[in-house]
């Protein structure tokens, strides 16, 4: 089960990558070598005629020392990395970030960057990245028209 706390910093989450107007979804399975992705998320530039590009967003959430510090997997596989937390958990856990991560803090109720992710090389193909985002996104759109269902 997902704490309060949890929920609050997804939902600011997804507000900001709305507000940037980039493609989200959370939980996306990679595979098992690399895990779950909490929040995975996409900018696309270019047009119809000269192609497009993508740069692909993995933001992972911890919202204690201890869920920082655990064993789980933390999924950075996309061209920027972000963890996403609480300010008082930053204080604790900054000499620990990985120079390359990024941070967005929670301030109550939306997060803000306090640390730029710098750019790098996707861990996985680019394939793989948007099948992934994409079958996310349909079990996403599955579960919303069963509540859809199921309240009429």
């Amino acid at each position: 089960m997902k704490s309060e706390l949890t929920k609050k910093i997804e939902r600011a989450l997804y507000g900001y990558c709305y507000e940037k107007r980039h493609f989200v979804v959370e939980e996306v399975t990679i595979n098992s070598k690399y895990g779950i992705v909490d929040t995975l998320a996409f900018a696309t530039k270019g047009n119809d005629r000269k192609g497009y590009t993508h740069t692909w967003y993995c933001y992972e959430i911890k919202v204690s020392k201890a869920d920082f510090y655990s064993k789980s997997k933390v999924t950075f596989v996309g061209n920027l990395n972000y963890y996403v937390m609480p300010i008082s958990l930053y204080d604790v856990v900054k000499h620990d970030i990985p120079e390359h991560v990024g941070v967005l803090l929670f301030g109550g109720r939306d997060v803000y960057v306090e640390k730029r992710a710098k750019i790098c090389k996707p861990l996985v193909s680019e394939t793989i990245l948007m099948r992934k985002f994409i079958g996310a996104m349909a079990r996403e759109v599955h579960k919303a028209k069963f509540i859809l269902w199921e309240v009429k």
